[in-house]
């Protein structure tokens, strides 16, 4: 190796035979760090929990092919000259955007008592079939929460780590040609994940049907009075055209479950883990100590040039460990 440091010490220049003669010379120095990031790349696999996904995919509701066009606003546009009309296109868009909002996400957790199991959740029981609660952050027997936090946080969750935790295990995706939208849903269990991924769909829309619910009945009174209280006589005609088709979407809302995305795919119960990728894992963790080896061998090299070839395991640990040892 006193070539090598000749030769890198005589000149400005990298020579990548140089380079090379080094990591060989360094072999077992890089090896500490493969063997060590490999070693924690596997712990932290062993410790993290099986995930498991529950997927659906959905269709826009088709509201644009319902008879007379896609609602009041639709029929007010036409007789207006304007085309004001809200296609399935947009009702998806609001669907998908509402799946994603704070608002919505938050008070799902909260009224579907999904806030414990999602904040306090450690582990799933596949013999029992039950979800394992961490009993240091809530105590079931008591129903109440236990967890050590700091200020401005609360031993109760608040609605800003609910939000970041629905964020994390719903998905959302909606592609722009077919606008089909696929949701899915990944947690320790999965039967709360087939079930969540059910209510959170079923959630939306409701929430869009009785919404359109309550916007067409005030439609229909007012129409109803505009009838009663017209004196013009062309006018007859139009607005009872415009309350008959506000009474057909009301009818059409009113039965129809699955007001703004259909199903395609229903949501299933996984059996197989999603996630995490343990051997993946572990293989990253290997690489990541192989680049820091070599950035700390050539480091260490052009600190202090090695004299001899550094060996897989320094005599100086060795020496403290049997001196340990004779010292018991």
């Amino acid at each position: 190796m006193t070539d090598t440091r000749g030769k890198t010490g005589s000149s400005g220049d990298i020579d990548l035979v140089d380079v090379f003669r080094l990591l060989w010379f360094g072999r077992f120095f890089i090896l500490r760090f493969v063997l060590l990031f490999a070693a924690l790349g596997v712990a932290v696999a062993l410790y993290l929990p099986n995930q498991y996904r529950s997927e659906a995919i959905f269709k826009p509701a088709a509201m644009e092919e319902l008879p007379g066009g896609s609602g009041l606003l639709a029929q007010v546009g036409a007789l207006t000259g304007f085309n004001i009309g809200l296609g399935s296109s947009t009702n998806a868009d609001v669907a998908v955007e509402m799946l994603r909002s704070r608002p919505f996400l938050v008070d799902f957790a909260r009224n579907r008592d999904v806030v414990v199991p999602l904040m306090a959740g450690k582990d799933w029981d596949r013999t029992r079939g039950e979800l394992i609660i961490d009993r240091e952050l809530y105590d079931p027997a008591a129903k109440r929460w236990v967890r050590a936090v700091n200020p401005p946080l609360t031993a109760e969750p608040t609605d800003d780590e609910i939000y970041v935790a629905m964020k994390e295990i719903v998905s959302v995706e909606q592609d722009l040609t077919t606008r089909f939208v696929r949701v899915s849903v990944t947690f320790l269990s999965p039967q709360l994940a087939q079930q969540w991924l059910e209510q959170l769909v079923s959630d939306l829309n409701e929430q869009l049907r009785q919404k359109d619910i309550a916007i067409q009945e005030r439609s229909i009174r007012y129409l109803t009075d505009r009838l009663k209280e017209n004196t013009l006589s062309g006018l007859d005609s139009d607005l009872s055209e415009l309350l008959r088709n506000a009474i057909r979407d009301h009818m059409l809302a009113k039965v129809r479950e699955e007001y703004a995305l259909e199903t395609i795919a229903r949501p299933f119960r996984p059996i197989l883990k999603s996630e995490p990728n343990r051997a993946l894992l572990c293989v990253a963790a290997a690489v990541l100590g192989g680049l820091l080896g070599v950035f700390a061998l050539v480091f260490a090299h052009s600190r202090r040039p090695f004299a001899s070839e550094p060996p897989l395991v320094p005599t100086a640990w060795l020496g403290r460990i049997r001196a340990r040892m004779r010292g018991r």
